[in-house]
């Protein structure tokens, strides 16, 4: 009978063996612990960096769109002044070029309004 056979399934192992399997397995199983843990710090520092990258590359990204709306919106702001001053001088335009008689008769019917007369007729 061989060694192998002897302590195998059903066999006992020879007196001083069994310990020295268990502390042999102890041991093997503690090193892979520690290389399980290592791994796992590994893992999660990989997993740490990737999010602080992503997080990274978020902030850019809502700048850089933060940014173009700023510009936007300038440019639409520009272009409703521009609209706005042209508009108020085409009106300043054509108050100048009324005759005068017409700019009276505004200023009468601009103040009956403002100013209504007191009841009963003149004021």
């Amino acid at each position: 009978m061989t060694a192998r056979q002897k302590d195998g399934p059903g066999n006992p192992p020879r007196e001083g063996e069994g310990l020295d399997r268990l502390l042999e397995a102890e041991s093997a199983l503690r090193a892979r612990q520690v290389e399980a843990e290592a791994e796992a710090a590994r893992l999660r520092d990989e997993a740490r960096a990737a999010a602080a990258a992503c997080e990274g590359q978020y902030s850019a990204d809502l700048a850089a769109a933060t940014e173009a709306a700023a510009a936007r919106i300038a440019v639409e702001r520009d272009t409703a002044i521009a609209q706005l001053q042209a508009e108020a001088g085409a009106r300043v335009a054509r108050l100048r070029s009324l005759p005068d008689d017409r700019i009276e008769q505004l200023a009468v019917m601009v103040m009956e309004r403002v100013l209504p007369l007191p009841r009963g007729g003149t004021a």
